[in-house]
């Protein structure tokens, strides 16, 4: 039987389940007091918005504590990596820090990608999407600068040692 619950539990946190219900994962491994795969399934949770979450009856079976600890897991996530979202003084752009906006202020395309990153790390702690090309693009190009584009690939060092420094929050339960 051992071996039987081995190939279970190593089942469990495939990528087939583990990518497509992470919740459902944690619920089970916690149910089932298997706290290796309760992490893992933990730190899959992060890409989700927990509380947009289909329910699934697999929860009924776990104790508050459980799921609070999950819950608590991302708020404690989501924080700690907003809390790292300050911009050194030597990320400018040529035309903000020149213009009537403010030698001092920070870039335009700074100032809209921390507000929409910190509304993105309340809901799914994880660097996968405030990292993501596309949302960093999208932010350089509607902030209202025309130099703030260049001024985000100047900064691409600054971008990675910050994604860095979120990735290595604590990410399981």
């Amino acid at each position: 039987m051992d071996h039987v619950i081995l190939t279970l539990r190593r089942m469990l946190v495939t990528p087939r389940f583990l990518e497509s219900s992470p919740t459902r994962v944690f619920a089970i491994a916690a149910r089932f007091d298997l706290d290796e795969e309760a992490k893992i399934a933990s730190r899959q949770t992060l890409t989700l918005n927990l509380l947009d979450t289909p329910l699934s009856d697999d929860l009924k079976h776990i104790s508050a504590y459980s799921y609070h600890q999950l819950l608590s897991l991302h708020r404690q996530r989501s924080k700690a990596a907003a809390d790292l979202l300050v911009l050194p003084e030597d990320v400018k752009c040529m035309q903000c820090n020149a213009s009537s906006y403010g030698a001092f202020a920070p870039p335009r395309w700074w100032t809209e990608w921390e507000k929409k990153a910190r509304v993105e790390l309340g809901m799914r702690p994880t660097t996968e999407v405030i990292f993501q090309m596309g949302f960093i693009a999208k932010v350089a190009t509607t902030c209202g600068c025309q130099r703030c584009p260049g001024s985000v690939l100047d900064s691409y060092r600054f971008l990675e040692e910050l994604k860095k420094r979120i990735d290595e929050l604590p990410s399981t339960i």
